[in-house]
């Protein structure tokens, strides 16, 4: 968790130095990164926390390499379409799918704190 929490912090920095970084990740950043902040500080809830991490970030790899293939200028292959395909497939079955009982069973577990359900909530929506 301090090595995600680590590259949550990094990524927004190189994303404003980059002039990449927009609303939606002036509010993605912040909010990751007080889901793992929480459970770091208090010794609880990281079970959570890790398993959403994983589930929404299975699809960066063939997200990374769609990026690529485009800068490459190989955006009109096959390789490029399967990357495409495999980051959708894995988007969708990570980010809805899986993560949404997930996201149930954070909020209705009693243990879990108010900070660690709104983070979910708003990273949800």
């Amino acid at each position: 968790m301090i090595f995600s929490l680590s590259y949550f912090a990094y990524d927004m920095i190189s994303m404003q130095l980059d002039g990449l970084l927009d609303s939606t990740m002036l509010l993605h950043h912040p909010l990751s990164m007080l889901g793992f902040i929480v459970p770091l500080y208090q010794n609880v809830q990281g079970n959570y926390i890790m398993l959403a991490v994983w589930l929404t970030e299975i699809s960066n790899p063939p997200m990374h390499m769609r990026h690529i293939f485009r800068s490459m200028g190989k955006r009109y292959t096959m390789a490029y379409e399967i990357s495409e395909i495999l980051y959708l497939t894995l988007y969708i079955y990570g980010r809805t799918i899986c993560v949404l009982p997930i996201g149930y069973l954070t909020f209705i577990c009693p243990e879990n704190s108010v900070l660690i359900k709104i983070s979910c909530a708003a990273l949800t929506l």
